[in-house]
C-alpha cells in the first residue's frame, strides 16, 4: 500500500510505547513490557528500540508520542514524527523538548477540544529554548535548542 500511494501519501507506522494515564492502568510497553506489574523498564526500552530499528530497516517511517524528557533520548533518532498529546500540549516541558527534536512534531488539541493550545505550542516549539534535561548518556545537562 505504501508503494502504491507514495506519490500522494506518506504511510507512517504509529508506534506508541507509552500510555498517558489520567488514573491508573497499564502504562505501556516501555514501563511494563511483560504486563505483569514487574516494571522491567530496561527491558521495555530495549524492546521498543529494537522494534523501531526493525521498522526502520523495512524502510517504513515510525511515529510515536513523547510523554517525558528521558525516553526520547532512547527513541527520537529512530522516529520520523513525534506527537505531543492533549494532556501535555500545554506543558512547557514538552514544548521545550519539541524545540530540540530532530523530527517533526505534532501537537494535539487541548483536552477541552479547542485548538488554541496546539497553535501556541507550535509557536513555542519553533523558538529556541534553554532548559535542564538529560543527555543520551543519562547525565544532567543544560540544553540549548534552535527551535523546530
Amino acid at each position: 500500500m505504501r508503494e502504491e500511494l507514495k506519490g500522494e501519501l506518506e504511510v507512517v507506522m504509529r508506534v506508541y510505547f507509552e500510555k498517558p494515564r489520567t488514573t491508573v492502568g497499564w502504562k505501556g510497553l516501555i514501563n511494563d513490557p511483560y504486563m505483569d506489574g514487574s516494571f522491567q523498564i530496561n527491558d521495555g526500552l530495549r524492546l521498543a528500540r529494537k522494534l523501531l530499528v526493525d521498522i526502520n530497516d523495512t524502510g517504513l517511517p515510525a511515529a510515536g508520542e513523547f510523554l517525558d524528557m528521558i525516553t526520547p533520548q532512547y527513541m527520537a533518532d529512530l522516529m520520523s514524527w513525534g506527537a505531543i498529546g492533549a494532556r501535555t500540549t500545554e506543558s512547557q516541558v514538552q514544548r521545550e523538548l519539541s524545540s530540540g527534536l530532530s523530527c517533526q512534531v505534532g501537537f494535539k488539541n487541548g483536552t477541552d477540544g479547542t485548538i488554541k493550545v496546539a497553535i501556541d505550542a507550535i509557536g513555542a516549539a519553533s523558538a529556541p529554548h534553554c532548559f535542564l534535561s538529560v543527555t543520551k548518556y543519562g547525565h544532567s545537562a543544560i540544553v540549548e535548542t534552535s527551535g523546530n
